[in-house]
């Protein structure tokens, strides 16, 4: 079966798994972002969760926190709390059921997929992923002294 595109895939699985080059501006003594970001995807894969959770933008933790919400029926704020603090393992299965429903496009995102930096500045960056022609646009911001991926809350824009 021919593989849709990566964000029709992924934001798919979002929904069905609620129960996760370098510029000199902006660059901090030789911070590699196509690295950062390519690196988050090999956080999944290898199972450090707390790692991949610890690397996401408020906003991506926001976004995962809402899916969860709207599918358990609580408030996004109670299911942001049992995400942070990973209570009843839901933080660790949330991420363990997006890489194995996924498993094939993170592989890719991490050994295939080409990243280029699009704009750097001193507060965010925005990176194309492409992989099989497919360019998509992620952000990384910068959050209390932190670069963090936005990889969940830029799946679902303009959605």
């Amino acid at each position: 079966m021919k593989r849709t595109g990566l964000l029709c895939s992924v934001m798919l699985v979002l929904v069905f798994c609620s129960a996760f080059a370098t510029s000199s501006y902006g660059q901090e003594k030789g911070q590699d972002f196509s690295a950062l970001y390519r690196n988050y995807f090999k956080t999944i894969i290898d199972g450090n969760f707390a790692g991949a959770w610890d690397g996401l933008a408020s906003e991506s933790k926001l976004t995962i926190a809402k899916l969860i919400a709207n599918e358990a029926r609580i408030d996004p704020a109670k299911a942001l709390s049992l995400l942070n603090n990973n209570e009843q393992g839901i933080r660790d299965e949330y991420f363990k059921a997006f890489r194995e429903n996924i498993r094939e496009i993170l592989d890719d995102l991490y050994n295939k997929g080409k990243y280029t930096v699009k704009i750097a500045n001193a507060q965010s960056v925005i990176i194309t992923i492409e992989i099989q022609n497919e360019p998509k646009d992620f952000k990384i911001l910068k959050q209390d002294g932190t670069w963090k991926i936005n990889f969940f809350e830029d799946l679902l824009e303009g959605n």
